[in-house]
Parts: structure tokens; C-alpha cells; sequence
């Protein structure tokens, strides 16, 4: 279960919920005023000169028309010539590689030219912020998740109360990918806790670092969450599956009740995993009800399996005729002769002594049986109950060759040897 939530949030969850990049047209001018929104003192201002604004332009324009080689040449030549520009300049430069690099679908070296962009801080403040945060998602997507959960970091710093909830679901992500739990956690609860009614992939990435931090209740809590607001089959299982895990059965049973009366065990595995946990709690009747419709439904396959526990059911609910038919059926479809040692015994049980004899003989005739000797016993007390005699002493006897059975057959023959001495007593004149 844990090795799907690192999934989901490895493919599920990566991009998903990421907001896109922040790329646009080059504005016709760039100046960064002395003091800037927000109260952040630039140490620097700086602006653009007409040649680095015409590469720059020319470059943009190029992209808008799909004219690639053109404006990488634009850039390239602006590089050549870095001495000449400030480092304003040089950072809108880099930035417009990165998404050039973005058009060719070079993530990496976008990100890498993002990178180059933010070095010393020269944009202004809202296109820094943008920008590390362009950078983060960047890296995030191209699997640096160090690097990503590092740029998120100081995006934070940069950004303050302007952090969404869905950028902080995006930095719980890139913190949980560079398995910083603790940061993931932080920022996946106040994502999900801004909002009334978080998305399903906030409480997946909420619950997925629950998994990781083995807080086992707060993975709980997530899930009722899921399975009130997102009621899919994955997160019903995933509840049961914590409350199995904790031994707490009969909450595992009722989720599984739930998913049986939603149509949601579509597999005969499922359907028998409820049967077992039904008869585990003592209510088989509910697990025959189960098992019946599966098998109406062609859900459940007729095979030996799930007659066996069919069978058993019924003889927990004390519905032997029912169990005795089901039993017969499997019998004939198994390959060894264990089943029918065991319609034996039940048909013993119900004083159908000649059935009994019957199905005990054709399982020690079809073999397989584990220490037969106890199947030779068996049908000997069938007969001496049915006070045939010699047929018993036989049976008694071959148990006697039989290591698990020879102690116990012994003191059957001296009964037996004594029942034929009264029998003949008693027909003497």
C-alpha cells in the first residue's frame, strides 16, 4: 500500500497540480525602481539600452513565429557580447533562453538557464518571484528534486503571505520527492487546510506524507476525508487496509460491507476475502449471501476453492444438507480424496451410515489423503456404528499399519472383537 502512495505521488501528483510556467512576450521596456512593492530595497537599478531591448525584441518575436534558428542567432549573438550588457540585461537574456529552451521541450536547460537568470537577484520583485518559481517547478519536473525543494525554499522567503495553497501543494511536493517529510507535511497541510474543499490531489499528497512520517491515525483521517469527498474503491481499500493492519477487524469488515453494497468488489479475490472476514466474525449466513450472488453473478468461479468455503459456511450456519450437496460437488471436481473424507464425517455425524461409508471409501480409493490411516479409522467407526461388524474389524485392522492411527485402532479392534463375542452370544441356543 505505501509503494502506491510514493507512486501516485511520483506520477499522479508530479505535475498535475503544478501551475504553468510564467513565460510571456518581453515587455518594450525594463527598469527596476529603487524601491520596489512589497518594501524590498533594490541595491542596484538598473535599465535596458537599445541594443540589448532589439535582441532581446528580435528574439521574442522570432519564438511568437515559430522561427527558432533565428532566435537562437539573436541570442547567441546578445551572449557573444555579454561584456556589454548589465547584469539586468544579462538575467532577461537567460530568462528568454529558458523559454527558448521550453519551445525546443528542453526542460533541463531551461532550468539551467533559469538559474542563470536569478543570479544576484537583478529582477524586480514580482519577476523574481515568478522566475524561482518557474525554476522550482522546472527542476521538479525534470526529477532535481534537491535542487527544487532548495528553490522552493527561498521562494517561500521571497513570497511570504502571497503563497498560495497551490503553490504550497507544488513545494509539497518537491519537499517530499527530496524526502523532507517534515517540510512536505508542513506545506501539504496549509495547502489543504486553506481550502473548504481541497482538491483530491492535496489530500493524496497530504496522506502519502502521513504514510512516510508512519503516522498511521493521520493516514486515517485523510482517508475518511477521500471516501466521503472522493468515494473511489482505491481509498475504501486503503482504510481497510489500515484497520487490517492494526488488527481492527471489524471496522476492516464494515468498509469491505460498504464496498459490497456499492458494487465495488468486482474480483472473485475480494469476494472471497469478505466471505473469510464474515465467517471470521461469526456471521455466515451474510458470508453464503455473498458467496451465492458471486456465483450467480459470474464472479466467482465453481472451483474447488470457493465450494470448500461455501461448504464451510454453510456448516457454520448449521445448514448441514446445504453442506453436505456443496461438499459432494467439490469432492468430484478435486484431484485427491480429501474432500470426500469429509462428507464422511459429516454424513457420520447425521447417522447416514451407508453415504458415509460410500464417500470415506472413495476417498481412500482416489488418495492424496494427508495420514490415511485416520480415513481407515474413520470408516471403521462408521461401520461399528452401523453395527456391521466384520466391515469395522477390517477397517480397525488396516489402521493398524498406519503409525497415527495404530493406538487408537487397537482399542477399536478389542471393542470390536468384543461386539462380535456378544453378537455371537446372543445368537447361540
Amino acid at each position: 500500500m505505501r509503494a502506491r502512495i510514493r507512486a501516485a505521488v511520483a506520477v499522479g501528483l508530479l505535475l498535475g497540480g503544478m501551475p504553468p510556467l510564467v513565460t510571456g512576450c518581453v515587455p518594450p521596456e525594463w527598469m527596476v525602481p529603487p524601491d520596489e512593492p512589497g518594501g524590498r530595497k533594490a541595491k542596484v537599478s538598473y535599465t535596458v539600452n537599445k541594443k540589448a531591448f532589439k535582441h532581446l525584441d528580435r528574439a521574442q518575436k522570432a519564438m511568437n513565429d515559430k522561427d527558432f534558428d533565428k532566435a537562437r542567432e539573436e541570442l547567441e549573438d546578445m551572449q557573444s557580447r555579454s561584456k556589454r550588457f548589465n547584469p539586468y540585461e544579462l538575467a532577461l537574456m537567460h530568462r528568454t533562453w529558458a523559454q527558448f529552451h521550453i519551445e525546443q521541450e528542453d526542460m533541463k536547460a531551461a532550468a539551467a538557464s533559469l538559474a542563470q537568470a536569478l543570479e544576484g537577484e537583478t529582477l524586480p520583485e514580482g519577476d523574481l518571484i515568478d522566475t524561482t518559481f518557474n525554476l522550482g517547478s522546472l527542476q521538479l519536473a525534470t526529477e532535481q528534486f534537491d535542487a527544487a525543494a532548495k528553490t522552493f525554499e527561498r521562494w517561500l522567503e521571497l513570497a511570504g503571505e502571497k503563497a498560495t495553497p497551490t503553490a504550497r501543494f507544488t513545494i509539497g511536493i518537491a519537499f517530499a520527492q527530496a524526502k523532507d517529510y517534515e517540510k512536505a507535511l508542513e506545506q501539504a497541510q496549509l495547502a489543504v487546510d486553506a481550502e473548504d474543499d481541497p482538491p483530491e490531489q492535496w489530500l493524496q499528497l497530504l496522506m502519502s506524507v502521513h504514510y512516510e512520517l508512519d503516522d498511521d491515525r493521520a493516514v486515517e483521517e485523510v482517508l475518511k476525508r477521500l471516501v466521503v469527498r472522493y468515494p473511489k474503491k482505491i481509498y475504501w481499500q486503503q482504510l481497510a487496509g489500515i484497520y487490517a493492519e492494526r488488527k481492527e477487524d471489524a471496522k476492516a469488515l464494515a468498509v469491505y460491507e460498504i464496498l459490497n453494497r456499492q458494487g465495488l468488489l468486482a474480483t472473485a479475490e475480494e469476494i472471497r476475502r469478505l466471505a473469510q472476514m464474515l465467517m471470521y466474525h461469526g456471521v455466515p449466513s451474510k458470508a453464503i449471501s455473498v458467496l451465492k450472488t458471486g456465483l450467480e453473478k459470474n464472479v466467482l468461479p465453481r472451483d474447488i476453492e470457493v465450494l470448500e468455503l461455501l461448504a464451510s459456511s454453510y456448516l457454520y450456519a448449521r445448514e448441514t444438507d446445504e453442506a453436505k450437496g456443496i461438499l459432494a460437488e467439490a469432492a468430484k471436481k478435486s484431484d485427491d480424496g480429501k474432500l470426500y473424507v469429509q462428507l464422511g464425517r459429516q454424513q457420520l455425524r447425521d447417522a447416514e451410515f451407508d453415504a458415509a461409508a460410500t464417500s470415506v471409501r472413495r476417498g481412500i480409493n482416489r488418495g492424496g489423503i494427508d495420514k490415511v490411516g485416520n480415513a481407515w479409522l474413520l470408516l471403521g467407526s462408521i461401520y461399528y456404528n452401523a453395527e456391521r461388524w466384520s466391515d469395522a474389524m477390517d477397517a480397525f485392522r488396516r489402521a493398524e499399519g498406519h503409525s497415527e492411527s495404530a493406538a487408537t485402532a487397537r482399542r477399536w479392534v478389542n471393542a470390536t472383537e468384543q461386539q462380535i463375542a456378544n453378537a455371537r452370544a446372543a445368537s447361540a441356543p
